[in-house]
């Protein structure tokens, strides 16, 4: 077993370094935590329970009679897109519920990516967006006794004087020199004694125990045009909502789930601005330079490449390092990039989501039979790792009932977009003010998989390439994901000299 420590930080070069210290982090608990700065806001959430939260993550809390709503981070209805965060908890707090479960179901329709702490009469449950971006972790009370949640491990294991898990660890040394995008299997977290609570599940912040509220039905089967309908209604009523509230940069590359979220924002396009990321290496031949470039120059869309240097302030790196509990080193230049960009203050707008409803898993990594942690580790880079399928094994066991919907679609969302992405987007709040996707969207997820797969799959992806042609239908002029020229132009060479070899 091996000791966890935060690292202090000297404060230098980076003006508010202490600021960008658990940026936009929470740690909820039976205690307020006091070793984190003094400007960190307290609330009492019940006698029992008190929350410490970063200035910069929204807090807001609504109450009727012995019910009460608290929401972390932001949320949004497509339906409503000039509803503020307000709103949106009046609009759900104020049409009475009985029950959990039909608030939990009331939120189906909503976007964003936050937290919401359910108070029911005496009893408080927490659950979060629809793919958890806006992400917990908690503790098993049967190893420590009482119930703390956080945005990530490292807070709670600093709090409890907890030590890393020796096959955690193991893990992580065997894994990330072969997949540097690396992300926790299962529940799991570097703490034996920490798990992380996963989309489509809800903790009981009595007693500790978690449930699995989706899916809870069977799938209402779609054709292709009904679908494209409905998932434009609501990319365009998302879209509407983030531009009425924040400044934004949406990302741009020459992929397809990018170019979808671009086609959302056609009727406030001259409005917004794009960026583009220009990793070492890359030229202005690259795709996702030369097509983003040209593409949004003819449209009139403001665009701005922002490029990625390999040198970094040694206090940035110092804090994003030990922002989180094995934090990617592949994602700091990136991070360090746009932080020099916007220092906090847009709001970034990503395709990410999307590809749960692109078939991910079932192209050419799956030839059937009966799914085991083993074969999942397998396809995700984790090489039939013991920790890894053991973490998988426990999963599948947690699916009574998958309805009609494909095993590997969910894994694809709870897993993948809820373990990666989620981690993800929490180091990159060192960056942006915020991060969403419109794709965050339980009724949209479910749209989309409610399409054949037919519609779905690769090469021709036809359900995002519809919304498209919906959306915005000039987008499609351009190319999605072309071979860059330079790789074109070496193979041409290369196959030159061999023939006159």
């Amino acid at each position: 077993m091996l000791d966890y420590k935060l690292e202090k930080i000297d404060h230098v070069n980076i003006k508010n370094s202490e600021r960008l210290r658990f940026r936009s982090q929470f740690v909820l608990g039976p205690d307020y935590v006091n070793f984190l700065p003094h400007f960190w806001k307290k609330i009492k959430i019940d006698r029992n329970l008190f929350l410490t939260i970063h200035p910069d993550l929204n807090c807001s809390f609504m109450k009727s009679g012995n019910n009460s709503l608290i929401l972390i981070g932001h949320i949004l209805d497509p339906d409503n897109p000039s509803h503020n965060n307000e709103d949106i908890l009046s609009d759900l707090l104020f049409n009475s519920f009985d029950n959990f479960n039909t608030l939990i179901e009331r939120t189906f329709t909503l976007g964003g990516r936050w937290i919401l702490i359910v108070k029911l009469g005496e009893d408080i449950i927490l659950f979060n967006d629809a793919s958890g971006l806006r992400q917990v972790f908690y503790t098993d009370i049967n190893s420590t006794g009482s119930l703390w949640c956080a945005s990530q491990p490292g807070l709670i294991a600093d709090i409890l004087g907890l030590a890393i898990d020796g096959e955690a660890h193991d893990f992580i040394k065997k894994i990330e020199p072969i997949n540097k995008e690396y992300w926790w299997p299962g529940n799991s977290s570097p703490f034996k004694e920490i798990k992380h609570l996963l989309p489509n599940h809800y903790i009981h912040l009595n007693t500790g125990a978690v449930n699995r509220y989706w899916p809870n039905k069977k799938l209402n089967r779609l054709s292709l045009n009904m679908a494209v309908e409905r998932i434009s209604r609501i990319l365009k009523g998302l879209a509407c909502s983030m531009y009425n509230r924040f400044d934004l940069a949406l990302s741009i590359t020459a992929g397809l789930d990018s170019r979808v979220v671009l086609a959302s924002f056609k009727d406030f396009h001259k409005d917004i601005t794009c960026i583009t990321l220009k990793e070492q290496g890359m030229s202005r031949w690259s795709a996702d330079i030369r097509v983003p470039k040209t593409m949004l120059s003819a449209l009139g869309v403001n665009h701005d490449i922002v490029n990625v240097s390999p040198t970094i302030d040694d206090i940035y790196s110092s804090i994003f390092k030990n922002n989180v509990a094995y934090a990617h080193d592949i994602w700091l230049k990136d991070a360090y990039a746009i932080f020099n960009y916007n220092r906090n203050e847009k709001v970034a707008v990503v395709g990410s989501v999307s590809e749960i409803g692109r078939c991910f898993y079932k192209s050419s990594r799956y030839s059937g039979g009966k799914l085991t942690g083993s074969i999942l580790s397998s396809m995700t880079k984790m090489n039939g790792n013991h920790f890894a399928a053991t973490s998988f094994n426990k999963w599948l066991k947690s699916i009574e009932n998958l309805f009609d919907y494909n095993l590997l679609d969910l894994f694809y969302w709870e897993q993948r977009v809820g373990n990666w992405l989620a981690m993800c987007q929490l180091e990159f709040d060192l960056a942006w003010k915020d991060i969403f996707s419109p794709f965050n969207c339980r009724e949209l997820i479910v749209s989309m998989l409610s399409v054949d797969e037919e519609f779905r799959s690769p090469p021709h992806y036809k359900l995002h390439k519809g919304l498209i042609l919906n959306l915005w239908p000039e987008l499609l002029v351009y190319p999605i994901n072309p071979p860059d020229r330079i790789l074109l132009l070496k193979k041409k060479v290369s196959n030159l000299l061999w023939i006159r070899r």
